[in-house]
């Protein structure tokens, strides 16, 4: 863990876990770009523990934005309210799946479903929106 956050990167077969922990920012370039590579540009699944994130700037937002646009696939475990309020303010919120509970090991997130955007809209497609527009998420990064 650097000195104050860190980002772990599982690979698990044909899915990537990052586990987020502490402050979620431009000081963790490194770290951002290792995860980054390890996703695939696309059908990889990225689960996101986010339980103990306790700051996140536009920086980590742009993390997420930049994973959902790779993959099209990011399910995040537990966000903080805070986060949560980001990534709905952001306009994020509308390409993520959120779930609460555990993920488990093998075959997919698991837990409770608390937020889905369907697989049609998402990556760039707002309800009606071709999928080859730009997404709005992206333009606003």
């Amino acid at each position: 863990m650097g000195r104050y956050g860190s980002i772990d990167v599982t690979v698990l077969g044909d899915r990537v876990r990052l586990t987020l922990r502490g402050e979620i920012d431009a000081g963790l370039d490194a770290d951002v770009q290792r995860a980054l590579d390890s996703v695939e540009p696309t059908g990889t699944v990225v689960e996101v523990d986010a339980r103990r994130v306790t700051f996140m700037d536009g920086y980590g937002l742009r993390l997420l934005s930049r994973l959902t646009g790779r993959t099209g696939r990011v399910v995040l475990l537990e966000p903080p309210q805070i986060i949560r309020f980001l990534l709905e303010v952001t306009g994020l919120l509308e390409d993520l799946r959120i779930v609460s509970g555990p993920l488990p090991g093998k075959g997919g997130a698991g837990g409770a479903l608390i937020h889905h955007r369907p697989p049609d809209q998402l990556i760039g497609a707002r309800a009606g929106a071709p999928a080859s527009a730009p997404s709005p998420t992206t333009q606003r990064m």
